[in-house]
């Protein structure tokens, strides 16, 4: 399973001094196999890490809880250009209580980042474009509330923006009793 697998599977000790990786794990990496990634790595933290922070905080959380799922940071290629990687491991603690290493599994999820930040982008131009265009603009939620409008909406009406939000569209144009 560990040589075969299409996921990176690794162990690491509790300092990151010493990493074993699976095939899969070292191509994420951009190395040639397994044995050049543990002759390769001596510090990960500030050789696969982007942030070394990032690191010392999985680590913690893999203390307090026992392990991790999605935990998502940012990894450094042997070339060293970044990757996402969302980690779910676990420590392995020995017959006396104390911690002996960390395994788990690492995914490369860069695609699915690349596609969120671009989601959010078009996201962001197009409420830019619906807060400066002048015609009324809202959008309700599934229960006919509003949940954004803009501001040539609230010029228009007189209203406030913390008045509108939660209103019906014909609340904001209807005398009450009216429709």
């Amino acid at each position: 399973i560990f040589e075969g697998a299409l996921e990176g599977i690794y162990r690491t000790s509790t300092e990151g001094e010493k990493l074993t990786a699976n095939p899969a794990l070292a191509r994420m990496l951009g190395y040639e196999s397994s044995e050049e990634v543990a002759s390769a790595i001596n510090d990960s933290a500030h050789q696969i890490w982007l942030d070394p922070n990032e690191r010392r905080r999985c680590a913690a959380l893999l203390e307090e809880h026992g392990s991790v799922r999605g935990f998502e940071c940012q990894f450094k290629r042997k070339d060293g250009t970044a990757l996402w990687v969302s980690i779910s491991g676990r420590k392995v603690c020995g017959v006396d209580g104390r911690t002996l290493y960390y395994d788990g599994f690492i995914g490369d999820i860069t695609e699915r980042k690349r596609a969120e930040e671009a989601l959010h982008e078009s996201e962001r131009r197009l409420r830019e474009i619906l807060e400066n265009i002048d015609l009324l603009s809202a959008m309700l939620d599934q229960k006919g509330s509003i949940i954004f409008c803009n501001d040539f909406l609230l010029r228009l009406t007189g209203w406030e923006r913390n008045e509108v939000m939660g209103k019906g569209w014909c609340d904001l144009f209807v005398p009450p009793g009216q429709y």
